[in-house]
């Protein structure tokens, strides 16, 4: 009977603790988030070396719209970012106090580039397709866009040549599994990226 409870309770632990393993970071700690404000307050090759692998930039297509980058925005990495781009004075307890008002969602950013020769619209992004994808397929809270400009400079007027897209997901509902991201364009080439969550914080 001892043996038989034994087992029961070690049973019980390796299925908590898979299940952990299986969550992305959510919710973090306050020594995570600490963690995450140092690294970003250093504003060195190490800040910029951890924020790089978040980032998969793509190969370029001849013509038309450019799939440029994918980037995934974890808890943990929109504080070493939120961080990195603060005013002076900002602090390590202001982190924490805005993460346990405000825990940030899960962000997939696409940054695409108009084509040079052609006119565009401001909403062209609303013709793209984009899905998400671990196990299953992943619905987002909410996707918008907003137009990237180049600055012409003082009396010139800019130029639209590109666009950001945001796809916000609950944290909770992210695993540590594989996230792949598949942007459909409107001529029907699709671009993939992948990331492998259990390697990001």
């Amino acid at each position: 009977m001892r043996k038989h409870r034994h087992f029961l309770v070690a049973a019980l632990a390796a299925a908590l603790m898979a299940c952990a393993a299986a969550a992305l970071d959510h919710p973090l700690t306050n020594s995570a988030v600490r963690e995450a404000y140092f690294l970003g307050q250093r504003r060195d090759s190490s800040t910029a070396d951890f924020l790089a692998k978040y980032v998969k930039r793509l190969p370029a297509t001849r013509t038309g719209w450019q799939i440029v980058e994918v980037e995934v925005r974890t808890p943990y990495a929109q504080l070493v970012r939120r961080s990195q781009q603060s005013l002076p004075g900002y602090s390590a307890q202001q982190a924490w106090e805005e993460y346990r008002k405000h825990p940030p969602d899960v962000v997939v950013r696409v940054y695409l580039a108009a084509p040079l020769t052609e006119v565009v619209r401001e909403d062209a992004w609303r013709d793209f397709q984009f899905r998400a994808q671990q196990e299953k397929e992943l619905r987002s809270n909410s996707i918008f866009g907003n137009p990237v400009y180049s600055f012409a400079g003082v009396g010139r007027s800019s130029t639209l040549i590109g666009a950001e897209v945001f796809l916000e997901f609950a944290a909770e509902r992210i695993s540590n599994s594989p996230l792949r991201i598949d942007v459909k364009a409107p001529d029907g080439r699709v671009i993939s990226a992948s990331f492998d969550l259990s390697r990001l914080k």
